[in-house]
């Protein structure tokens, strides 16, 4: 449905090894050897969100699901149309028996100007509408687009991390986030119709997330945590749940 793959940083790297071949490169500054540093002509830039209250009546199961269909049909099509411009972003997802109840939330990184398109493209979703007016979800809210309480790329993380890991870990998580959300649109690609109702739709993202589920289950171990384990020296962590 969408690629979020970006070619020309995969061109930029073949350009720069061929490069390195035929000549020693100058010393690098810091910011060279990461991420491209934050946009500093993006205007009126921060962090921004949107949340979505899924429906969740007592004494039944939470319905996860419903996380994978506004993040594949709803805030899918914003990042084919805004990837370029979205510095940060990742998802969120919650389900408690408290007053916050099951939540899933999309937050990013970009100018006001970016975030009201974002927004607006939320607000007018068709899906978006379709699943509230069947009351499979509550409500959905948006950061307004001038809010400007969040500036810093490290606003959002943990206050309890140091610094360095509260400016990086929004790219971490925005990888897994991609990642995630990859796995959803090769599941359901073929199999999701727009003739379908809401209650089909649902049906269809039910069987993604056992199959996602059964991925992670499996495969997880290796292919997330062992190879993360294994970028950062095979070193023991201290683990809390």
């Amino acid at each position: 449905m969408f690629s979020l793959v970006k070619r020309p940083f995969v061109a930029a790297l073949f350009i720069i090894f061929l490069v390195a071949g035929c000549q020693t490169l100058p010393e690098a500054k810091k910011q060279d050897l990461i991420f491209p540093q934050q946009d500093l002509s993006m205007t009126n830039p921060g962090w921004r969100s949107c949340s979505f209250r899924i429906n969740w009546p007592q004494e039944s199961d939470v319905r996860f699901e419903v996380d994978l269909l506004l993040a594949h049909q709803v805030i899918g099509p914003i990042l084919e149309e805004y990837s370029d411009s979205i510095y940060r972003w990742r998802f969120h997802r919650r389900a408690a028996r408290d007053n916050a109840g099951h939540q899933f939330s999309f937050i990013f990184y970009s100018g006001s100007d970016i975030a009201a398109g974002i927004i607006d493209a939320v607000n007018t979703s068709d899906v978006k509408r379709r699943l509230q007016n069947s009351s499979v979800i509550e409500s959905s809210t948006c950061i307004p687009a001038d809010d400007s309480q969040r500036l810093n790329i490290s606003d959002t993380s943990d206050n309890q991390w140091p610094e360095p890991i509260k400016r990086h870990w929004p790219t971490y998580i925005m990888g897994v986030s991609m990642t995630w959300l990859s796995l959803i649109d090769d599941i359901v690609a073929m199999s999701v119709d727009d003739d379908m109702n809401i209650e089909q739709m649902v049906d269809e993202y039910a069987s993604a997330e056992e199959q996602v589920t059964a991925l992670w289950s499996e495969y997880g171990q290796h292919a997330f945590l062992h190879h993360l384990n294994a970028v950062f020296g095979y070193e023991s962590l201290l683990i809390r749940y």
